[in-house]
């Protein structure tokens, strides 16, 4: 096998890592360029191995070529812009590399999915993947399982702009500029960070202080300032090397000047897990992963008594800060500058190292690793001395060190101590970073393993309940942030909304000035279903009364002004500021339904028991979601008494009077049994423990059209394709508070007499002028719970009079009523006799003239009983609804 090409290609690589002299090679035009993109020592794999000639050709001809429904057309790399590879970084991690360890075929699945089999299952198909052949399989899953997501340019420019801007009006001169620490915690391809180079770097070129660089250029001057940022300002955290690697090409691709190297970015761009780590002033003691910490991801609190592992650490951190601020200080001009970067970066990392190791064991406990305290202060001893060598060799610290490449750990005060430290190595003043951006990776609380979900419970006081990695973020950037930083971040619109969240929002509100909500709904996100807002804010006390600004896209719209506090009074509707104003006085008037219930969900029976339509002898009566309806259930279903009582629960809670809510569905309205009926999981019961609350009255509230466009503002999340209920959800909904007091018997007889006479016009004449009076919520109670009882008696009527006719049809038809569907019989009284006869006729239903002559009179008859009661069903529904 030949391997021509691969010597050449070698050869480039070797000439731009290592040209001639510091002006480049000129008999070859190339410019010094290093870097460390091509440095052999960084890939020795490619080193040892070689490629023949045909699998370079192929390469080539892939990289050059693009095919167009026109044939191949070449691709012109001079176009090539940050966004690309962003979307290179997408589609990489939506393959995997398989190994085929026998013959395989391709197969056709859904929406043009191609999935590879075993060609010994599919004899029929062609074997497209030989033994022993490599092959890249599509898993689009992997993308959606990091939770990565590219963001569009205009977000990137929007976010950039507003989260840095605050922090540039404070520089008294563009040195104060040089001097900002920008982070992106998450920097995939480097999206972010080549937004902040080029804000940073035009701020600097226009700001009054700036001086004139002598080729007087203004495209010179701004790719001047360019790469003095990016060496100096921003700094990123990505869990993938790949991702690492294509955030540095991005920046130097985007500041490479002619005859100047790549940028020195090793001491800013760091490959690490951003949600674990351990922060210095807890390594003095082993963890107890068993004890829940109260504030743990605290920012290091100054003036403290060191403990001895902080002494320690201190008098080396120095040294690594001293040298971590020559490498800043010093502008890459040449090929030699570049290495003798390299050079401090190394001497500043193992001055640093073996308290990186110890940070690595103390983590590793929380992910399984066996170690007892003794062994612990034996590694900590040895810090001071020249044993801790022997330590590396013991079981724990090996452990240690897998589970720590494993799970990436990245311990921030040590990646970036220049950022936390002064050059004595004493803490900052006021130590963290001044700026972050970015969109943080929207993992799923089940995406996660067991052993991350506990670490996180522990160390994070926003891992509540079902979390997600983005709300984690959220809470680790607030504690890498100076006090007055500014934060900027891409996140779903349900962190303004779900009940998951409230704790993260209340932190905030409590201890941030949240700048800036905007709102940008779904689509953001190519090919994703997911509404999504941009949220700024800076840590520090809250001003009372802070007003923030909102806005409902990016664009000319409008900017609204909104309380802060919002945030947390109301779930969901903060930045509505008039269904904010609405609520919060709702809210003042009310209890939570939590307050003043218990609710519980029904019985789990498992989904392979058969449930019957009709009773057998024993069968116990149980209600699912997809019986519940608003007042009343719609039928029952049956489960062995045997199956029952072994998943059968307290039954207490299943005692009536109770109100059913359905778990699935995106409407909430309650239904009502006094009947004592078993309920299924897909049914919470709420219980009434409020001594002077009648059920009905809560019932009635309920099914109101307010509770339906409260419900929807502060718990529907768009684009929900399955949406639930949850109890939690249940808990927040308001109830009118009622003065339980005796209500005037002669008022409250009128009341009634004119609700009977059905003039709901004078109902609601003879209540608006009752409302001064102190009694008045109690006559609202009480009327609530005449007309819920009216409405359940009239519902109850209607529903005996459905199943009678339908059951009298089945009958009738008897084995052609199959042809007939359900659905329409359930509602045959919205059409006409007429109309019913031929809907039966149009299913080839046979009936004879007497026959339809008889259905036509019984339906008639059963028609005149049921329009009535929908009438007043419908005018109490109306009146319950005022």
């Amino acid at each position: 096998i030949t391997t021509d090409y691969w010597g050449k290609l070698k050869a480039l690589f070797m000439l731009i890592n290592s040209p001639f002299d510091n002006e480049g090679n000129p008999l070859y035009g190339m410019p010094q360029y290093n870097g460390g993109l091509f440095d052999p020592k960084k890939h020795p794999f490619l080193e040892q191995y070689t490629i023949g000639d045909q699998a370079m050709a192929d390469a080539f001809d892939c990289l050059a070529c693009t095919i167009t429904k026109d044939g191949p057309v070449f691709v012109d790399y001079r176009d090539l812009e940050v966004q690309h590879l962003g979307s290179i970084y997408e589609g990489l991690l939506e393959y995997k590399l398989e190994y085929a360890d026998q013959d395989k075929v391709v197969i056709k699945g859904k929406r043009k999915q191609e999935i590879v089999a075993n060609k010994a299952d599919h004899p029929e198909l062609p074997v497209v993947y030989r033994q022993g052949e490599y092959f890249l399989v599509t898993d689009k899953g992997e993308r959606k399982a990091t939770g990565s997501y590219y963001t569009p340019d205009y977000i990137v420019r929007y976010i950039v702009e507003n989260t840095l801007q605050p922090l540039v009006d404070r520089c008294k001169n563009y040195e104060e500029i040089l001097e900002l620490n920008i982070l992106d915690p998450a920097m995939g391809s480097g999206h972010f960070l080549v937004g902040v180079v080029d804000f940073l770097a035009e701020q600097i070129l226009y700001h009054p202080t700036t001086p004139l660089l002598e080729e007087g250029d203004e495209e010179k001057e701004i790719a001047h300032w360019r790469r003095r940022v990016v060496e100096r300002c921003v700094y990123g955290v990505d869990i993938n090397p790949l991702a690492v690697e294509l955030a540095k090409l991005s920046l130097w691709l985007h500041t490479v000047s002619y005859g100047k190297p790549l940028s020195f970015l090793d001491h800013h761009l760091r490959c690490g897990n951003s949600l674990i780590g351990a922060r210095v002033k807890d390594l003095h003691e082993l963890p107890d992963v068993k004890k829940k910490k109260k504030a743990p991801s605290e920012a290091v609190a100054t003036g403290k008594q060191l403990t001895l592992f902080e002494n320690r650490f201190l008098q080396q951190v120095s040294l690594a800060v001293g040298h971590y601020l020559l490498i800043e200080q010093m502008e890459t001009h040449s090929k030699e500058d570049v290495e003798k970067k390299e050079e401090l970066l190394k001497i500043a990392e193992e001055h640093l190292q073996r308290f990186k190791e110890t940070a690595n064991v103390w983590v590793s406990v929380y992910f399984g690793n066996q170690l007892n305290r003794d062994d612990y202060h034996r590694l900590l001893e040895a810090l001071r001395s020249n044993r801790f060598a022997e330590m590396k060799n013991l079981p724990f610290f090996m452990r240690a060190r897998e589970i720590a490449q494993e799970k990436h750990f990245f311990h921030w005060e040590m990646e970036f101590p220049d950022v936390f430290f002064d050059r004595h190595g004493r803490w900052l003043d006021n130590p963290g970073f001044d700026g972050v951006v970015g969109n943080p990776p929207y993992i799923r609380y089940h995406n996660l393993d067991s052993t991350e979900i506990n670490y996180f419970r522990s160390g994070y006081q926003f891992a509540k309940r079902q979390f997600d990695a983005f709300v984690l973020m959220i809470e680790r950037c607030y504690f890498t942030l100076r006090e007055m930083g500014s934060f900027g971040y891409i996140v779903p619109d349900l962190f303004l909304r779900g009940l998951q969240y409230e704790d993260a929002r209340k932190f905030i509100n409590q201890r941030c000035i949240l700048k800036q909500v905007c709102t940008l709904g779904d689509g953001v996100f190519e090919n994703v279903q997911m509404p999504t807002c941009l949220i700024f804010f800076q840590p520090a006390c809250l001003i009372v009364d802070h007003r923030s600004l909102f806005r409902n896209g990016i664009g000319e719209r409008p900017t609204i002004e909104i309380r802060q506090n919002s945030i947390t009074e109301v779930p969901g509707v903060p930045f509505d500021p008039h269904a904010a104003v609405i609520i919060g006085k709702i809210r003042d008037i009310s209890w939570k339904l939590g307050d003043i219930s218990w609710i519980t969900r029904g019985i789990e029976i498992g989904k392979d028991k058969v449930f019957n339509y009709r009773r057998k002898h024993s069968d116990v009566e149980v209600l699912s979601g997809d019986e519940i309806r608003p007042f009343i259930p719609i039928g029952v279903r049956y489960v062995d008494f045997a199956v029952f009582k072994e998943y059968a629960k307290d039954e207490s809670i299943f005692r009536s009077p109770k109100i059913m809510i359905r778990e699935t569905g995106g409407e909430i309205f309650g239904c009502y049994d006094e009947d004592n009926k078993v309920t299924l999981r897909t049914v919470h019961n709420i219980h009434i423990k409020h001594p002077h609350i009648n059920p009905l009255y809560v019932l009635a509230i309920l099914n109101s059209k307010l509770t339906q466009k409260l419900f929807e503002l502060c718990f529907r999340q768009q684009g929900d394709v399955f949406p639930k209920i949850r109890i939690e959800q249940e808990r927040q909904l308001l109830i009118r508070k009622i003065e339980p007091i005796r209500v005037n018997t002669k008022d409250f007889n009128e009341l009634q007499l004119l609700v009977q006479s059905e003039n709901y016009k004078s109902v609601l004449k003879y209540i608006e002028a009752l409302q001064t009076r102190r009694e008045f919520t109690k006559i609202i109670h009480d009327l609530l719970v005449i007309l819920t009882k009216s409405m359940l008696s009239d519902l109850k009527k209607k529903q005996l009079e459905t199943n009678t006719f339908i059951e009298w049809i089945y009958l009738q038809l008897k084995d052609e009523i199959h042809k007939v569907p359900q659905s329409f019989l359930r509602t045959f009284y919205n059409i006409s006799s007429h109309d019913f006869l031929e809907e039966i006729n149009s299913r080839k239903v046979h009936l004879t003239p007497q026959k339809a002559a008889e259905i036509k009179a019984q339906f008639e008859q059963t028609v005149s009983v049921i329009k009535p009661l929908i009438a007043h069903i419908e005018k109490t529904d109306w009146l319950i609804d005022q």
